[in-house]
């Protein structure tokens, strides 16, 4: 049996548990929202994918190649609500009782993390889950990879064939059709006039940029190959912001990712703490998450 190495972004599950959670607190007061629906999300992940191997990644912050090339880049967000960043440390401590691996480089976004993590998963013969919501995560998609929601439910993913239904477009052209459109999430300006079906377009007659500047007639329409042309530089530009990172090895051995059986009475003394009751009888009841030990199911 392959590995199963899921990857999970670990900050963008934070953000979505803690706004779609409100008003829980521990018994000391404590705000715990963002904690109780981490934990809920990513024992419904293992549940669902039973992954062997398991990297959650979190944020950094921007590496200044990226601030060099775009100093607006990201920069339309707010700073990270106090209320989620105090639970931050609870995430934390819930994922190492869990037997899962996390990781934090200072200036090194979790998208590079995990791209580059992702890579050498597939590249070592294991069947790589992304689990996000952002679709520059799309790029990677291969035979190996391919990408699913932060939900924890159904069988739904983002593979080969997923892209090209979605976007008319092969994984392979996903970074220079982010390029065209730009990409609002992380305040990248597009081309103006270059929506998401024209960039479809466009890249469906010349198959990538390199042969879209190589041979600019091939551009249908007068207006679209004047506006790309205009702004080569631009689009150029976001190539470099768009395309995930793949040199920051956060992976050099399967030991460092592999499921660890989880320390369920270190879990049970933590849910105590923080008032999470459902949680504590899950664990006397016993657990329906699968624990892998060497790749393996018991």
């Amino acid at each position: 049996m392959s590995n199963r190495f899921m990857l999970v972004d670990g900050l963008s599950v934070a953000y979505r548990v803690f706004f779609g959670i409100r008003e829980l607190s521990a018994p000391d007061g404590a705000p715990t929202n963002a904690i109780y629906g981490f934990v809920r999300l990513i024992r419904q992940l293992l549940i669902h994918w039973a992954p062997t191997h398991c990297l959650v990644a979190f944020d950094g912050g921007i590496p200044q190649a990226r601030r060099d090339l775009l100093e607006s880049y990201k920069a339309q967000r707010p700073p990270m609500p106090d209320l989620l960043k105090q639970q931050l440390p609870g995430i934390h401590d819930y994922l190492e009782l869990e037997g899962l691996c996390w990781i934090r480089r200072e200036h090194e976004e979790a998208d590079d993390l995990l791209a580059s993590a992702a890579v050498w998963g597939a590249g070592q013969g294991a069947d790589v889950q992304i689990v996000t919501s952002d679709k520059d995560f799309l790029q990677l998609v291969n035979d190996r990879i391919v990408v699913v929601p932060a939900t924890g439910k159904g069988d739904v993913r983002m593979d080969r064939d997923a892209v090209r239904g979605k976007y008319g477009i092969e994984p392979e052209q996903m970074v220079d059709w982010l390029a065209l459109t730009g990409d609002s999430a992380d305040n990248i300006p597009g081309v103006p006039g270059i929506g998401p079906k024209t960039a479809t377009r466009l890249l469906q007659a010349c198959g990538s940029l390199e042969a879209m500047w190589a041979n600019p007639e091939r551009i249908p329409g007068e207006r679209f190959r004047a506006l790309a042309l205009e702004h080569r530089e631009c689009i150029e530009r976001n190539r470099g912001l768009v395309r995930l990172g793949l040199e920051h090895a956060p992976v050099c051995d399967w030991r460092e990712v592999e499921r660890k059986a989880p320390q369920v009475e270190g879990l049970y003394r933590l849910f105590e703490r923080l008032g999470f009751q459902s949680l504590m009888g899950e664990l006397v009841r016993g657990p329906k998450i699968p624990v892998m030990v060497q790749g393996s199911l018991f």
